[in-house]
């Protein structure tokens, strides 16, 4: 559970994910998106939404403390959708059509917050995107498969 900044750019920065996260990232972030719906209590009648998970993590928490947020994260996940279809010939990603006409359920507007950083401590003093740089070089090279994409010039 994380949300990878990995540019200032949010479509490059959803480019840089390696195949693994475009699969895993959509439920990841659907799953914070619905998370919203029961920490704030809004009304849930008729909507399908994942289960109740991970209500405490600084991504969800951070997903539903601004609207701006949610928004943010909401055009994310359909964007991650958007290059999920294109690495994998068009096919849809299934949490994307979940969450792409949800009702927004945080109603307080603070504006975009600053992104948290899920990251080991050692990688806690780089700036955000740094950060998730080295955590992919350090922790991820395993996952460097890229389907349609080159791998980034900062992971080579």
């Amino acid at each position: 559970m994380n949300l990878f900044i990995l540019d200032e750019d949010l479509n490059k920065s959803i480019q840089y994910l390696p195949d693994k996260h475009i699969v895993k990232m959509p439920v990841e972030s659907a799953q914070m998106l619905c998370a919203a719906f029961y920490a704030l209590e809004f009304p849930m009648d008729g909507l399908k939404l994942y289960k109740a998970t991970h209500l405490m993590h600084p991504c969800t928490i951070w997903a539903y403390s601004s609207k701006e947020n949610w928004l943010w994260l909401q055009e994310y996940t359909i964007k991650l959708g958007e290059e999920y279809s294109y690495r994998y010939a068009g096919k849809q990603h299934k949490s994307v059509e979940l969450i792409r006409n949800l009702p927004v359920p945080v109603d307080n507007s603070k504006g975009l917050l600053p992104f948290v950083k899920c990251v080991p401590e050692e990688l806690k003093n780089l700036n955000l995107i740094e950060a998730y740089r080295q955590f992919f070089i350090q922790y991820k090279g395993h996952l460097k498969q890229y389907t349609k994409r080159e791998v980034p010039d900062w992971w080579r």
